[in-house]
């Protein structure tokens, strides 16, 4: 094969650059409550909310009284409400990072989005990671029972944030 000598094989005179290893604007992930959290939570609803079907099921309505009845019906639906509210905090909280943007779910599913720059301070109390913004206003609060917290930890690192 003739071959001019100026001409070189792409493989020797221009190596394709190899790929950035993962970089702080290019870190995307998400964070759940860990397993053994949510099935806390899912077992407390759903026994609470066995507990309501149970009371309807079991007392005999006909037996008391107009005041008696709208109170157990009351605490009844309270409870399987509680119930429900706690099958669903073992499903949404979380935190999902892309970039710089940051979304936290709290227990309840609110959700809070900033960007990792916002947060200036951190605090921990019990139960929760609570970060702050520059006027020392609560930009978000994270759970503490989320699985895999280092990676959170070393991302906030990255933006000089300490945990």
């Amino acid at each position: 094969m003739n071959v001019p000598a100026e001409w070189h094989s792409p493989d020797k005179a221009n190596p394709e650059p190899e790929p950035v290893k993962s970089s702080v604007l290019q870190q995307q992930f998400t964070l759940r409550l860990k397993r053994s959290t949510r099935i806390g939570f899912t077992g407390i609803g759903w026994f609470l909310l066995m507990i309501g079907v149970a009371l309807f099921l079991v007392l005999d309505f006909s037996a008391l009284t107009m005041a008696e009845r709208t109170a157990i019906i009351i605490l009844e639906l309270a409870v399987m409400g509680i119930g429900i509210v706690y099958i669903r905090m073992g499903k949404v909280s979380g935190v999902e990072v892309d970039g710089e943007q940051m979304r936290v779910v709290s227990r309840f599913g609110r959700a809070t989005e900033f960007s990792v720059r916002d947060v200036s301070s951190v605090s921990r109390s019990l139960g929760w990671i609570v970060l702050y913004d520059r006027d020392f206003k609560t930009l978000a609060k994270v759970d503490s029972c989320l699985e895999d917290m280092e990676r959170l930890k070393e991302y906030m690192a990255s933006y000089g944030i300490k945990m």
